[in-house]
């Protein structure tokens, strides 16, 4: 036969039973002598007495709470009242140590939940607390952990960055020296390019003293361009010999969609006597403003046109006098003329005459 309350063998005189459920209990489990068990009358084990709690109980046995199984840090020799009561103070049930205070139940400890759970407690305030506190720490833990991560991170990227950063400083500032060399390079070759276009055009003008062009003489399959210049030197009444007719040819349009005859050009032997045949055309049209010189005064027959003698110009000098005459139609500029390669232009009679060397110097007059 064992003891109910730590299951040790008893002994035929060293146990009490339970008046309630027959239950045998060691002297040293009840906490008692075997003087004071000799004036026990009745004996209520606690597992009745936590059953039968709500009926009165007079009963002073001084037996404290067994457990089956007890664990090390609650000693069997403590007293059942005694625990109640600690769990009591320690659950903060009014009562203290008092060893009549009520006995923990299933409904105590439901009350005790309710009231320790409720949202205005001290216990909830205290939980929340520590609850906040922890998740502070466990988040700063975190935090700290996380920046120490990026922080790495950021100074290996930074440091890659600096390193790309000087390598690209020293390849700008090798472009920019290169730059500036090619730009010193450059202005060198515009310079030099300015003074071949200067010198080209002086010999492209040179080579063009002693050319004449005539303009808006119509073509014809039988037509003898050399005799029609002669017919013109003769309505100027300039006259010219055959040694003096270098050559005498048309010459091909430079605009091939246009409708206009192709120029003559004819080549001189001085440059005096083309520049006598221009002043020629000069004088004979001032002479004659209602019959200036025109097809009619070398004998073709047709429609009459204005002929038009002018000095051999170069390409370039051909687009600049085109420019010249289109802005003196638009502006209202009554003159425009080339002298020895010279394109000038003049508003009208009293206003002075206008050099035109580029087309820069059109817009500066708009």
């Amino acid at each position: 036969m064992n003891c109910h309350g730590c299951d040790n063998i008893l002994n035929t005189s060293n146990f009490l039973k339970c008046n309630s459920c027959a239950s045998r209990y060691c002297y040293e489990c009840l906490n008692v002598t075997v003087e004071s068990a000799k004036q026990l009358t009745s004996l209520s084990c606690p597992f009745c007495q936590n059953v039968t709690r709500r009926r009165k109980n007079d009963d002073n046995t001084p037996v404290r709470r067994i457990q089956r199984h007890n664990s090390p840090t609650t000693p069997l020799n403590a007293s059942f009242s005694q625990v109640t009561a600690d769990a009591h103070v320690a659950m903060g049930i009014p009562g203290g140590s008092d060893s009549t205070c009520e006995p923990v139940t299933l409904e105590s400890i439901g009350k005790l939940m309710d009231k320790k759970l409720a949202p205005d407690s001290s216990f909830m305030s205290n939980l929340r607390a520590a609850l906040l506190k922890d998740l502070k720490d466990m988040v700063a833990v975190e935090v700290g952990r996380a920046i120490g991560v990026v922080q790495a991170d950021f100074t290996t990227t930074t440091d890659f960055i600096t390193l790309e950063q000087k390598d690209i400083k020293l390849d700008i500032a090798e472009k920019d020296n290169r730059i500036k060399q090619l730009e010193l390079e450059l202005l060198k070759s515009q310079n030099s390019l300015a003074k071949i276009q200067s010198r080209l055009s002086t010999v492209e003008k040179i080579s063009r003293d002693l050319n004449l062009e005539i303009h808006e003489v119509p073509e014809s399959k039988t037509e003898d361009v050399v005799t029609l210049f002669k017919k013109v030197c003769d309505s100027l009444q300039v006259r010219v010999s055959e040694n003096d007719i270098k050559a005498c040819r048309r010459v091909a349009k430079m605009n091939t969609g246009s409708k206009r005859p192709r120029n003559i050009l004819v080549t001189l032997s001085s440059q005096r006597l083309r520049d006598t045949l221009l002043s020629a055309v000069t004088r004979f049209n001032k002479s004659h403003p209602d019959d200036k010189l025109s097809t009619s005064h070398i004998g073709l027959t047709g429609a009459t046109n204005r002929i038009f003698l002018s000095e051999h110009l170069s390409p370039e000098a051909k687009e600049l006098h085109s420019a010249a005459r289109k802005f003196c139609k638009d502006m209202d500029y009554k003159f425009v003329w080339v002298r020895f390669g010279q394109i000038y232009i003049r508003k009208n009679e009293t206003n002075p005459a206008l050099l035109i060397k580029n087309i820069e110097s059109l817009n500066k007059l708009r």
